[in-house]
């Protein structure tokens, strides 16, 4: 019945990504502080370089990083920081840094995160 018809239209679907060549596979993982036990996922378009988002929001005395990695997209990738000043003595401000390979080793960030959480 209904499973079946799901079952039918899923592969072809999977037939077609999985030949594209726009598919990559990048660390995922999101957690608080510097690292993060990731798994590999596939990404797919637009979402195709592998990044980590190194992410700081404080409120005056209160402060907390995050990291995140993930699929993003080149445009996002492109940004590479942001700083915002939400008011009220609160900001967030964010490093990126994208690569091409699976693993992106060697991250530098400077001005961010230079005591440990």
């Amino acid at each position: 019945g209904r499973h079946k018809r799901i079952e039918l239209i899923r592969q072809p679907l999977f037939f077609l990504f999985s030949f594209s060549g726009s598919c990559r596979l990048c660390e995922i993982c999101h957690n608080f502080g510097r690292d993060c036990q990731s798994r590999a996922e596939e990404c797919a378009s637009p979402e195709d370089q592998c990044g980590t988002v190194l992410l700081e929001v404080s409120q005056a005395p209160i402060s907390f990083r995050t990291i995140h990695k993930n699929c993003f997209s080149s445009s996002l990738c492109k940004l590479e920081r942001f700083d915002i000043n939400i008011g009220h003595d609160a900001f967030m401000r964010g490093r990126i840094h994208c690569c091409d390979e699976e693993s992106c080793e060697g991250l530098q960030f400077p001005g961010m995160f230079a005591q440990e959480v």
